[in-house]
């Protein structure tokens, strides 16, 4: 046969100029630190029972009460004491602290003695102790024996633990795992997203490559041009530096975007709206119009 039935295209491969790399590893070390946060402050939270410590020794009232890094804690001295007296409480209200079933902790409001801090199994029927800078409330197993080391000075120590409700456990579990998942995407986008950026044009279909997997766009009936203006606000999706990909504004209207920066993109129109930024942007052109796409000045 003098020639070839079939004309064979070269797929095309144009890659996104990198840029930002600096403040990328900044903001992935930011990342880093605000998910670690939270997801250690979860995992204690599922994990360590909502406890109250108390001790009298040396001269010190010390209590400690609360829920895994929340916990809270606070240092009497025995001579700033000024009344130990049973008090009955009702219609607290919490201002920082844990309020859970037989466990309540922290700041807290009552009508009849203002603001407290308390460590409390949420009874009723409690011991205060007033001093010239504090409030506090506390419940023990045996008030009289707590009022007499306070008084004598004695040495004296109690704790108890309230295990969370399973629903509540399940809650903060989930979210702790939902975060790390979440924190090591995002580190994996800041730091990684960029380079995984390609746009392959194979005869007419435009293939774009990310991180989170890729797109098939076909070029037959679709327009290409220089979109200078770039990209506008953001409606839903990842704005990182140097990293845009989702859904943004552009010259107004909805479009898909896979791009290193906010100005100097490529926009494809036509059954959807695309933005790229190839950098070698005049190739691109040349590449989309030979697949089937329509040039635009």
């Amino acid at each position: 046969m003098s020639g070839s039935l079939f004309h064979h295209t070269v797929p095309r491969t144009f890659h996104p100029p990198i840029v930002s790399v600096t403040a990328r590893k900044v903001v992935g070390l930011l990342v880093f630190i605000a998910v670690a946060v939270p997801s250690v402050l979860l995992w204690s939270l599922a994990l360590v029972p909502a406890a109250i410590e108390g001790q009298v020794l040396g001269g010190v009232l010390q209590v400690k009460a609360g829920m895994g890094l929340l916990r809270q804690s606070q240092r009497v001295p025995l001579d700033q004491i000024r009344v130990i007296r049973t008090v009955e409480v009702a219609n607290g209200r919490r201002r920082n602290g844990t309020a859970l079933p037989g466990h309540c902790s922290g700041w807290w409001t009552y009508p009849t003695l203002g603001e407290v801090w308390q460590a409390t199994d949420c009874r009723a029927k409690l011991l205060l102790i007033d001093t010239p800078s504090l409030r506090l409330l506390l419940s023990a197993d045996d008030h009289v024996a707590l009022t007499e080391a306070l008084h004598g000075n004695h040495p004296w120590q109690e704790s108890t633990e309230s295990s969370l409700p399973s629903w509540l456990r399940l809650l903060f579990v989930a979210a702790a795992i939902a975060s790390v998942f979440g924190g090591l995407l995002l580190a994996a986008l800041t730091l990684r997203g960029p380079e995984s950026l390609s746009y392959t044009v194979d005869g007419s279909t435009l293939t774009v490559r990310s991180l989170l997997g890729q797109r098939r766009i076909s070029l037959a009936g679709l327009t290409v041009r220089r979109c200078p203006g770039g990209l506008g606000l953001r409606v839903g999706g990842t704005g990182l530096p140097g990293y845009f990909t989702g859904w943004f504004l552009v010259e107004g209207r909805r479009a898909r975007v896979w791009a290193t920066l906010r100005q100097q993109g490529v926009l494809l129109e036509g059954d959807g709206r695309y933005l790229l930024t190839p950098q070698d942007v005049e190739g691109f052109l040349v590449a989309t119009q030979e697949g089937g796409a329509r040039l635009l000045p």
